[in-house]
């Protein structure tokens, strides 16, 4: 008797729990319940944090002599920029729309202060990221509150 049908439904009843069934509160529905938002958020922030890092790498390896500073505009700012596209193209959670709808515009208002003054994302003192920072460690989204 052939197992590959059985072993093939096994292996997919076990990646459920990771990519899930659909359902209500999953991205690109009418609105995230908050457990969905901080989920998916959470994993963009991840995603956004690995490709800073990548692009930083890359930018060193192309330009050896460059200076921490000089990565602001040409890897940074991009990436926070997609960030915060990925982040709102989310939607606003349910219930929370108020506290959302802040660090979405604070995260917004610091990107383009970052814009403006690229430097100060070098240091803590002058981030522009600080009180995006603690409003999304606030709403759950721990992942997204370091940036950069």
């Amino acid at each position: 008797m052939n197992r590959l049908p059985a072993t093939v439904f096994v292996f997919c009843l076990a990646l459920v729990p990771f990519f899930g069934c659909g359902g209500e509160d999953e991205a690109g529905d009418a609105q995230l319940t908050k457990k969905a938002f901080i989920r998916h958020a959470s994993a963009v922030c991840a995603q956004a944090e690995k490709e800073e890092l990548e692009g930083a790498l890359a930018h060193a390896k192309r330009n050896p002599s460059s200076k921490e500073g000089e990565m602001v505009e040409p890897v940074l700012l991009p990436a926070l920029e997609k960030r915060g596209r990925q982040i709102k193209a989310l939607g606003i959670p349910g219930g929370s729309e108020a506290a959302m709808e802040m660090m979405i515009q604070e995260f917004d208002a610091a990107l383009q202060e970052a814009k403006q003054e690229p430097k100060a994302l070098l240091q803590a003192s002058t981030n522009p990221f600080k009180e995006y920072n603690e409003l999304a460690k606030k709403a759950g989204l721990n992942e997204c509150g370091h940036v950069p």
